[in-house]
């Protein structure tokens, strides 16, 4: 009897985070708050949004526009629109689990 599959999505299907974290450092340095990617891997990876926005204006003391998470999902988006490929292998695996009872699971937003 098969057994129901739940994925994690971010690092199992695909990788999101990079384009995350350079759209941050993007959106910072546009404010003047210079930060590579690297920078922001290293400082804001695994944090969500309100608690990168909390670090940043620590880090930089200095606070963030009222809009900088709208504007920072807006660059995530268009980044993964353009960048944003499956896991090596994740298609084919899906493609053979599809009989069974999967689920993708994602603290992400939908948007």
């Amino acid at each position: 009897m098969p057994r129901p599959i739940i994925f994690d999505f971010d690092g199992t299907i695909a990788d999101s985070e990079p384009y995350a974290n350079q759209a941050l450092a993007e959106c910072l340095t546009l404010l003047g708050m210079a930060t590579s990617h690297d920078e922001a891997v290293a400082a804001y990876i695994g944090l969500r949004m309100s608690d990168c926005i909390r670090k940043a204006e620590r880090i930089h003391d200095r606070k963030l526009p009222d809009d900088f998470a709208a504007t920072c999902r807006a660059r995530t988006r268009a980044l993964l629109k353009e960048h944003l490929k499956p896991v090596p292998g994740a298609a084919a695996f899906l493609h053979r689990c599809a009989r069974d009872e999967t689920a993708i699971a994602s603290s992400s937003s939908v948007q």
